[in-house]
């Protein structure tokens, strides 16, 4: 008897594009969580709060590094992947020598 074949290369795409349909459901499964399961109520609410704090610490690193601050908000609107494009295009510290 033959050995299985093994899977084709978008085995990974079909259980990915599986998985995600699998979770079927969108805001009104995600309020029905919310509501019941105090794991996903703090932790929601945790990540609410750490990204609106967010906004004053990005605009007093922007005023450090001397970029202007007008773009903050733009980074700041997007959760999580603005602040990665902020940490990705932001210049260096200016050197104690320059201060001086």
């Amino acid at each position: 008897r033959a050995p299985p074949l093994p899977p084709p290369p978008t085995a990974p795409c079909h259980a990915i594009a599986r998985t995600r349909t699998s979770h079927a459901g969108g805001v009104g499964r995600y309020a029905s969580l919310f509501s019941s399961q105090l794991f996903v109520h703090v932790t929601s609410l945790d990540f609410l709060c750490l990204w609106v704090m967010s906004y004053g610490v990005m605009v007093e690193d922007m005023r450090r590094r001397g970029m202007d601050e007008s773009s903050a908000p733009l980074f700041w609107a997007v959760p999580v992947l603005g602040h990665c494009a902020y940490l990705a295009v932001r210049p260096g510290l200016p050197s104690a020598d320059a201060e001086a």
